[in-house]
């Protein structure tokens, strides 16, 4: 028994319809996938200093900060480090004097005068003694 041409064309070409879209979904999908991450080179104190912006000694007074131990020296892996600075607190070790410093709000002497600028958080902290 045979089939008419145009039944046999059209079950051919659901057939090809069929495999090409398998085709271009598995393609899709290995687009879709993330490349594999690059090892983390392991960074000195200093070297970690250097991509944070701060300084070696800023590096020491983290507390907790992750690290791994070669030898007898601590390395820091970068990635592992941002992301534990995204989600510490902010430090309570914040002085008083440094935050009024960097408030954009003027600070009040208790006698009502305005005091503006770096002097103000000195000022509040001393009473309105500018001591020296």
């Amino acid at each position: 028994m045979s089939l008419p041409a145009e039944v046999v064309l059209a079950e051919l070409a659901d057939l090809i319809a069929d495999r090409v879209a398998e085709r271009v979904a598995a393609k899709l999908a290995e687009r879709s996938t993330p490349a594999p991450e690059a090892p983390s080179r392991l960074l000195s104190k200093g070297d970690l200093a250097r991509e944070l912006g701060c300084s070696t000694s800023t590096v020491d007074r983290m507390a907790n900060i992750p690290f791994v131990v070669i030898g007898r020296n601590k390395r820091f892996d970068l990635a592992t480090v941002r992301t534990w600075l995204e989600k510490r607190e902010p430090s309570a070790s914040t002085s008083t004097s440094a935050s009024a410093a960097t408030d954009d709000r003027p600070a009040v002497h208790a006698d009502g005068v305005q005091i503006e600028g770096m002097q103000a958080g000195v000022r509040m902290l001393t009473g309105g003694r500018n001591k020296r």
